[in-house]
């Protein structure tokens, strides 16, 4: 019994340091990346970046407002529906990895586009943004 105890603490232990880690080190993609896009800023989604098989392209709207609500992917529970993984790319500048449950975006992560290539990506995200918002007022 005292060795299950112990095994409890350490692991709470362990989650209160990973937490303290998390919360003390800012993600400096995910900053610079979130302010670099506006409202009326274009987007084509992919459904895979490298094919370059487009299935919509417009303007973010109020798909933009929602993304910028994002929080730690902790804070997220499990969707259901169908999964689906698309790829964002706003103002042909910024890709963001959508991971999709039924038509709403359950977690993302984003790069800056950099020479044609991307860059670094940020730790992932959750957000509840339905795509119906893209082009919509």
């Amino acid at each position: 019994m005292k060795k299950v105890i112990s095994f409890i603490w350490k692991s709470c232990a362990l989650c209160l340091v990973a937490a303290w880690f998390n919360l003390l080190f800012t993600d400096p993609v995910i900053d610079s990346v979130m302010s670099d896009f506006e409202y009326d800023s274009t987007y084509e989604l992919f459904i895979n970046y490298r094919t370059r098989q487009i299935i919509e392209e417009g303007e973010l709207r109020s798909f933009s407002d929602c993304l910028k609500k994002y929080k730690t992917i902790g804070t997220r529970r499990k969707q259901t529906g169908e999964y689906k993984s698309y790829n964002l790319i706003i103002n042909k500048k910024l890709s963001f990895v959508l991971h999709i449950y039924g038509g709403n975006v359950h977690s993302f992560y984003a790069a800056p586009i950099k020479d044609g290539g991307i860059g670094r990506y940020s730790k992932p995200y959750g957000v509840n943004c339905d795509l119906t918002l893209l082009n919509s007022k």
